[in-house]
């Protein structure tokens, strides 16, 4: 009975790896897309700062327009895993396919790391100048890629 448990713990330690290594992928990629829209943006945030807007108006700004779309995400995230889950319930002996403090924390990972990018964004938006975003302009239109 033992090399058959031992095959089932060995398993399950995979499944284990393998989730984690999916929920860092994920949250890897949501930062990138997010620093991405963010350098998009530097230019109208600096402009915003030196036509006189608070600067904390700006970071909740940034926010607010983020809030949507993490909602949007999480909900459908949130549908698609029971979804999933529910399919792989057959194949779970012992264990509950719908585990509440799994997709906690899963999820609050996933929000920490958007209000941390959006946060920094919105801090390095308000420190650099009109100048610096025009600047970013610039280099990203000589940029070689896009050459």
């Amino acid at each position: 009975m033992a090399p058959f448990l031992a095959q089932d713990h060995t398993t399950a330690q995979l499944a284990i790896v393998f989730g984690c290594v999916a929920l860092a992928l994920a949250a890897a990629g949501l930062f990138g897309v997010l620093s991405y829209g963010i350098a998009l943006r530097t230019g109208e945030i600096a402009v915003r700062i030196a036509l006189g807007a608070q600067p904390g108006r700006v970071i909740a700004m940034v926010l607010r327009e983020t809030i949507g779309l993490v909602i949007a995400g999480l909900a459908l995230g949130a549908g698609l895993s029971y979804t999933a889950s529910t399919l792989i319930n057959s194949r779970l002996y012992g264990v509950a396919s719908q585990d509440p403090l799994t997709m906690a924390l899963a999820t609050g990972l996933l929000l920490l790391v958007v209000l941390k990018r959006r946060l920094l964004a919105g801090a390095q938006g308000v420190e650099s100048g009109p100048h610096d975003g025009a600047a970013s302009r610039m280099n990203a239109w000589a940029s070689p890629a896009l050459a």
